[in-house]
């Protein structure tokens, strides 16, 4: 009798599991319903997003676009899926033509309606309330609206009870059978209990690694391309008599835990020996170097590149924009180690020869702070995070210096900020990439260390700028397939429109040029949705008519050192 009663009591509790774990199931969250009306003409997609933190930074939000032609549709209706209890809300509309009118009104987030427009914080567009409808006279080919009050907005939940009553009595079936046929399992031609648990589990087991295949096409962790897809049948109709490799050789990149298991691994030898396949922990200066920190370009292949850089040059000149390239150099030049892998110095040296001769020349500007950089070291400036290959605010506001000393040449009214411009804060952790958050670095995880080995690295306290008028810069993020890019306005900045293109090292530079400048759009080109590593360099072919339709008088491109391998994609269209 005791025996039942515990073996019905182990099957509700493991069908009560089992129920809870699949939720998804019967307890369903509706999509959350997002509409307006608006007024205007031509074409323009429409993005909401509604962020789950009382904040405007919108790093997790849930969101979803339309693409709506005003010369038809005056209403438009977004549902946004997996948001629950949103606090916040944004709308994006973009694909604007300048000095467009756009008129907003009947705006409704689920069962609440923004019935104070004023409420809005607004970038790309001036605007108007009249009649409780929102006038927006485009200024850019994005409007950014950005709603400053928490939404009381909830999504309606079903709850399927039939679907519910079925999970709970097969998942209670499932497991008294399985413990009835466990308990009355007797030992047979030496075989016990415990085997056929151990049997199962371990079967079980083995349908892990193929529950998530890994679809990426670079490995971050080992910086190298993982194993293709190869079809048995060849594109010729011939036999692939290789499958059998070939598909172990991808299973073997792709499958589930795989990228744990790389971890552990890189984070025993690391914490062991200093080192792991990527890279390595110097104990001098207490910083982690990956190991394709180091090693030089030669100048045939700089001089190849920069011939699309002359190029780019050019493009710009036609259509009125000043072209100005700042080049940031490697973490392993500027803070060295007594383990640098670098055994080409003189490379570098042609490098900065040619630097000096462009400078001379003045065709293009290049601006390359590598001796100033150099110089703040000696003075015991960190200029680049010990965990990851971004210079720090220290290091770009020397870059920013260099870059605002060319520019001035061209535009001397423009205010060139200086360190009583800021106040100071500090930290431990990093903060060097697009979303401004404080974390342990990437280059760990790129080498593939665990972040509790990545705190044993964080002891240095870096210092953070932040400008005195941080709180009037408005700013806009659109993180969308194949667009990537922050807007930021503040009215003090000097009267011109700025694009500030390039790579990641660019973010720490939004410290410094949108309180430099009016208008200012951040325009990134890699790591960006939907476009392939090999894709990254051709902004010609991906975003030519977007930095005309923006209009800048300034094109800032800024790349690391070793991005100029890949400028000779600038003009690729293929």
């Amino acid at each position: 009798m005791k025996k039942i009663k515990s073996r019905t009591l182990l099957s509700i509790v493991v069908s009560v599991i089992i129920t809870i774990v699949l939720n998804k199931y019967w307890l369903i969250f509706k999509p959350m319903l997002v509409s307006l009306d608006i007024e205007g003409q031509g074409k323009c997609s429409i993005e909401v997003y509604l962020n789950k933190k009382n904040d405007d930074k919108f790093i997790k939000a849930k969101q979803e676009s339309v693409d709506v032609d005003l010369d038809k549709i005056h209403h438009a209706e977004l549902f946004v899926k997996r948001s629950r209890f949103p606090k916040r809300v944004k709308f994006v509309i973009s694909d604007v033509k300048p000095n467009e009118q756009i008129v907003l009104n009947n705006i409704q987030i689920g069962n609440f309606n923004i019935s104070d427009l004023s409420k809005f914080n607004i970038i790309g567009a001036n605007f108007v309330i009249q009649n409780n409808k929102l006038l927006l006279n485009s200024d850019s080919s994005a409007i950014s609206l950005i709603y400053q009050d928490t939404l009381k907005a909830r999504t309606s939940i079903k709850f399927d009870f039939k679907i519910f009553v079925i999970i709970l009595i097969l998942s209670y079936l499932l497991a008294y059978k399985l413990t009835n046929y466990i308990a009355d399992f007797k030992t047979v031609q030496g075989k016990s209990r415990i085997d056929i648990i151990f049997l199962t589990i371990f079967f079980c087991f083995l349908f892990i690694p193929m529950s998530h295949i890994n679809h990426d096409e670079i490995s971050t962790q080992e910086n190298r391309p993982l194993a293709k897809w190869q079809h048995l049948i060849k594109e010729n109709n011939e036999i692939n008599f290789e499958f059998g490799k070939n598909f172990n050789e991808w299973f073997n990149d792709r499958f589930a835990l795989r990228q744990k298991f790389v971890i552990f691994r890189n984070t025993i030898t690391m914490f062991v020996e200093n080192k792991c396949e990527k890279g390595f922990f110097d104990n001098d200066n207490k910083t982690i170097y990956p190991n394709w920190s180091f090693g030089h370009i030669d100048i045939k292949t700089i001089k190849y590149n920069f011939k699309a850089l002359y190029e780019l040059n050019n493009f710009f000149e036609e259509n009125n924009i000043k072209l100005y390239t700042l080049i940031v150099p490697t973490k392993a030049d500027i803070h060295t180690t007594r383990y640098n892998y670098i055994n080409d110095k003189y490379v570098h040296d042609d490098f900065l020869n040619y630097v000096n001769y462009l400078q001379k020349e003045n065709k293009i500007k290049v601006i390359y702070p590598y001796s100033e950089m150099l110089k703040a070291v000696e003075n015991g400036k960190q200029l680049y995070f010990k965990t990851e290959h971004h210079w720090t605010d220290d290091g770009a506001f020397i870059g920013y210096q260099e870059l605002m000393k060319i520019i001035i040449n061209d535009y001397p009214n423009v205010t060139v900020l200086a360190n009583d411009d800021f106040e100071y804060f500090y930290s431990t952790k990093v903060r060097g990439d697009f979303l401004r958050d404080l974390n342990f670095g990437q280059d760990c995880s790129r080498i593939g260390i665990s972040d509790s080995l990545c705190k044993k690295y964080h002891k240095y306290n870096y210092t953070y700028y932040k400008h005195k008028d941080f709180d009037k810069l408005k700013v806009s993020v659109i993180n969308k397939p194949k667009h990537r890019y922050k807007l930021y306005k503040y009215d003090k900045g000097a009267n011109l429109r700025v694009l500030l293109l390039g790579t990641s090292q660019n973010e720490n530079l939004t410290e410094f040029i949108p309180f430099t400048f009016k208008n200012v759009k951040r325009l990134r080109n890699n790591n960006v949705k939907d476009i392939s590593t090999n894709e990254e360099f051709k902004i010609i072919k991906h975003y030519e008519q977007e930095i005309l339709d923006y209009q800048p008088d300034i094109v800032i491109f800024c790349i690391t050192y070793n991005n100029i391998k890949e400028l000779h994609d600038l003009f690729n269209m293929e």
